[in-house]
């Protein structure tokens, strides 16, 4: 694992913690009834949370937490209009970590409670290979909580091309902050469709250094891979060197989220763009974010291995999930994506609040 990687977990650590058995069960998966699946949750008293989430984009779709035990929650993701699941996750909250400093999120294929009322978890191949690192050990965007929760108002800013413009995952995000700080966040999208990192860099002061940011997510590596662009590696390096120091210059206390995003593939619904065979080195502009990220003690909300999975294990669900080729329909965006966002602001603000004690 790359460091920096936010968490996912192993099919060893999730074993302990459930003590899982392989007896006759009820199984919820993608596609269950929904209505059916939280009755049968209800039974064994995981009833859901009044946390769920929806997006503007798509107010069909929404998430909800049923707390299992030992702190863990299946996180279920529907669409109102069916009934129906589409994803499924089993994931730690920051205030129930199972182990201190541990913080698990793991794509679930079934879960079921057995007769005696253990649970039974499936996972995708490979899930269980991934390392795990200490919460602890990767860097936080803390600061902005730790003003937060002082009562000070403070501006979150994404910065990026059109996987954070038109991201389901990014209204989440400011649903999010307009929740739990109602009043006290001013958010803005500064991202632009089909730009990369020379117009990043160019276009910084009037979108994300005038609005004097206290968060920033930024992103641009997806469109610096594509060799229409002619941004080498180096140059997409360097145009981030030059945006943080920008941003840490006006503010030392500014917390700034580098992120990679998904992968893409050439979808025939789309003939006139090639997005993969314009993006031959995708992931190693990945690994720039990566590597800077690291160096730099930044957070880094790593997406790309979790769709990555997806594309190699259930291609058909990738393809219908990236439809055109790159973006991410509003539904995938906030099952994959958006967990991996949330879990790191949950763990800042955890930690945010522990510091202040």
């Amino acid at each position: 694992m790359k460091p920096g990687t936010i968490l996912t977990g192993t099919a060893v650590f999730l074993s302990a913690i459930l003590q899982l058995r392989a007896d006759e069960a009820r199984m919820i998966t993608p596609g269950s009834s929904y209505a059916s699946a939280a009755e049968t949750l209800a039974m064994h008293g995981a009833a859901g949370e009044e946390r769920h989430y929806s997006t503007r984009e798509n107010p069909d779709l929404e998430t909800r937490y049923h707390p299992l035990r030992k702190g863990l929650d299946l996180v279920a993701t529907m669409e109102k209009s069916t009934g129906k699941i589409s994803y499924l996750r089993l994931m730690t909250t920051p205030a129930h970590r199972p182990v201190k400093g541990l913080e698990v999120s793991i794509p679930v294929t079934s879960f079921a409670f057995s007769a005696d009322g253990s649970m039974q978890v499936s996972i995708p191949p490979e899930s269980g290979d991934r390392d795990t690192i200490p919460a602890a050990e990767a860097p936080l965007p803390v600061n902005v909580f730790k003003r937060l929760q002082a009562s000070e108002k403070q501006t979150v800013v994404v910065y990026g091309t059109s996987l954070s413009i038109n991201g389901a995952w990014a209204k989440a995000l400011r649903e999010y902050f307009d929740k739990e700080f109602p009043g006290q966040v001013t958010f803005a999208n500064a991202a632009q469709a089909g730009m990369h990192s020379n117009w990043g860099v160019a276009n910084l002061q009037k979108r994300v250094l005038d609005r004097k940011p206290d968060l920033v997510f930024i992103e641009f590596s997806a469109n610096d891979a594509a060799t229409k662009h002619k941004i080498s590696r180096e140059k997409s390096r360097a145009n981030l060197d030059a945006m943080v120091k920008s941003l840490r210059g006006q503010n030392p206390q500014v917390d700034i989220v580098l992120q990679t995003m998904n992968p893409a593939w050439d979808s025939p619904s789309n003939p006139a763009k090639k997005y993969a065979t314009d993006r031959p080195e995708l992931e190693s502009y990945y690994d720039v974010y990566r590597s800077y990220a690291k160096e730099n003690g930044l957070p880094l909300a790593d997406h790309f291995p979790a769709w990555a999975k997806m594309m190699k294990d259930d291609r058909e669900r990738f393809e219908k999930s990236v439809a055109d080729g790159i973006h991410p329909q509003a539904e995938p965006s906030l099952a994959v994506t958006w967990p991996t966002v949330h879990a790191l602001l949950e763990q800042a603000r955890a930690k945010a609040k522990a510091e202040d004690k």
